[in-house]
């Protein structure tokens, strides 16, 4: 009877650090290995072939960087290094921009020929683009604090600087403008920059104007000034009831604004209103779906 035995599976270890293994043979003095598998009709001994090998060891930065470990590599001395045996570690933010001799990564290693010794190559690293955030940010109604709007998620350069471009300072929101922004920040390796840009709300002045007789002159009876969206009421502020109120200086110029419940002007940030005596004969009746 006979059987197939797989040789692979069982490797030695010289106490020569320059000694590689390559294979297993029946005589102890081969140079060569036994092709796997092997066909074996009995009991035999088998014996360590060892060939010339060296090491490289690879640097990818001081200890506590980020960069992913790679282990050393022995090859053979009869081995031509090919551009595919470059390893590629990682490093969040970096990427690796070819391997060196040198310490200062000025003298690039070339992956065509055979090693004549050990050797260790340092890791070149070049920042790549990485992720950061331009939130925008919304005054409250109260006008104390700001409310969550959107994101935009850009990319720059790990460690360069990035500040926020004009498109996100001239956003189109009703009532509100452009107010500040977060200062230039440095884009960090884990993606997580953010630079803030805040919008307040408008101030939206309404001045209400009566007089005396119908000869009379306007003169200024109300100013009511609140925060964009806001109610009169959270403004300390009632509609002033008794007059009509117009737009226009004639009583049949302009819209006929009955009432108002929250500073809500969307063309202007100021109106002027004009009173008139209050028309009898009709009833208009306001209703303002709760919370």
């Amino acid at each position: 009877t006979s059987a197939s035995v797989t040789l692979d599976d069982v490797t030695a270890t010289s106490t020569n650090s320059n000694k590689k293994f390559v294979g297993w043979n029946t005589d102890k003095t081969a140079t060569t290995a036994l092709t796997s598998p092997l066909t074996v009709t009995g009991s035999i001994n088998l014996y360590p072939v060892f060939d010339t090998g060296y090491w490289i060891t690879f640097n990818t930065g001081d200890q506590g960087n980020g960069a992913s470990f790679v282990s050393p590599v022995q090859y053979l001395a009869t081995y031509t290094l090919k551009s595919d045996d470059a390893p590629a570690p990682t490093r969040t933010g970096d990427t690796v921009d070819g391997w060196y001799t040198d310490a200062a990564c000025t003298s690039p290693f070339s992956w065509d020929h055979a090693l004549t010794g050990d050797i260790t190559l340092y890791a070149k690293w070049t920042a790549s683009d990485t992720q950061y955030s331009v939130v925008i940010w919304k005054q409250n109604v109260t006008g104390k604090g700001y409310d969550y709007e959107k994101t935009y998620t850009l990319k720059a350069s790990t460690g360069s600087t990035v500040s926020v471009d004009g498109q996100y300072k001239s956003e189109s929101y009703t009532g509100f403008h452009y107010s500040t922004c977060d200062d230039s920040k440095t884009v960090s390796a884990d993606g997580t920059t953010v630079l803030n840009v805040y919008y307040n709300r408008d101030t939206v002045t309404i001045k209400f104007y009566t007089r005396r007789s119908e000869w009379s002159s306007w003169a200024l009876y109300k100013t009511m000034t609140g925060l964009y969206g806001s109610t009169l009421a959270a403004n300390g502020l009632t509609w002033p009831t008794g007059y009509s109120w117009h737009e226009g200086k004639e009583e049949d110029g302009g819209s006929w604004l009955t009432f108002l419940d929250s500073f809500i002007l969307p063309d202007s940030a100021a109106a002027n209103l004009y009173g008139y005596t209050a028309s009898t004969g009709a009833t208009i009746n306001h209703y303002k779906q709760n919370v």
